[in-house]
């Protein structure tokens, strides 16, 4: 059960970056006005072994081909297993950003689909005023906090009790999304006294800003959110909070994909460092380079 709550955490901070919850209105064949619901996280072919993770957790919808720009969907768009997976996961593992405010219309238009009112005029129109709270029809407040994101209280519906803490997990999934894990190229050269410049950069829209502030205070961060046009961002480059902080918290919380091959770069290079004691007085050196990389 406890690997089990990880992977749900994780995949809800996924979908936090790269999901989406979807109302298509549209005419039918027979000039009808219909509706159908689509919930699909989307991610580059390269990492299709995550998606295939995802699709195995849920144990429903559909895998597409990759498309000309090298992206693959998973999408669930059966009623039943909208009503009876997709929106019990995030229920019992709710969102906490964004995402959320379109997770909410979203599952009353499932029940507007469920009883069948999506076939009457009035239906419609009710599912066209939910679609304009969505995604990038809706207007966001840069201030809005979900009642369970809350630390001064308030009830989530329906599970009972208030604040729910944000789990390590769920900021690994972000991480994966909306992250970037990686060594700066131009800090692999010889003789380069400060070698392997490393860095974990996270990115969201600036409406977002809670979330982000939530991710700094669960590493007690002291340096400030950085905020540019539309965007947040936080970007950690040092390699002993790296050793001491993050290397450790990905250990309890995994990540998965292929920012887990980076990590695994970042931890070889901080071996290598340790190893021959590369610093001011003993540079990066080609002997180095030929034997690790």
């Amino acid at each position: 059960m406890q690997e089990y709550n990880k992977l749900a955490w994780f995949i809800t901070g996924f979908t936090e970056a790269e999901g989406c919850f979807n109302i298509n209105i549209y005419n039918t064949r027979a000039g009808k006005r219909t509706a159908k619901l689509r919930f699909s996280i989307a991610i580059m072919k390269n990492d299709l072994e995550l998606l295939n993770l995802i699709h195995k957790y849920f144990n429903c919808g559909t895998i597409s081909k990759p498309r000309s720009n090298g992206m693959i969907h998973f999408t669930v768009s059966k009623l039943s297993d909208i009503n009876n997976i997709i929106i019990p996961h995030f229920i019992n593992y709710p969102l906490r950003g964004n995402k959320f405010q379109d997770f909410n219309p979203w599952c009353l238009a499932a029940n507007i689909i469920s009883e069948g009112r999506h076939l009457t005029a009035e239906g419609i129109v009710e599912l066209q005023d939910l679609f304009k709270k969505m995604n990038r029809s809706r207007i966001s407040l840069e201030d809005y906090l979900p009642l369970h994101c809350n630390k001064a209280g308030g009830n989530y519906i329906p599970i009972d009790g208030n604040y729910i803490p944000i789990d390590g997990n769920y900021i690994s999934g972000l991480i994966v999304g909306d992250g970037s894990i990686g060594i700066y190229p131009g800090s692999l050269t010889f003789n380069n006294k400060n070698f392997c410049s490393i860095y974990l950069g996270i990115t969201q829209h600036k409406k977002d800003i809670n979330l982000m502030n939530e991710v700094k205070d669960f590493f007690n961060l002291n340096n400030k959110i950085k905020i540019q046009s539309n965007n947040t961002q936080i970007l950690i480059e040092n390699k002993e909070f790296f050793r001491s902080v993050l290397i450790p918290f990905f250990n309890k919380y995994p990540l998965h994909g292929i920012k887990l091959n980076n990590l695994n770069k970042i931890i070889n290079i901080l071996s290598i460092i340790d190893e021959y004691k590369i610093s001011t007085n003993d540079p990066y050196t080609q002997e180095v380079k030929e034997k690790n990389f």
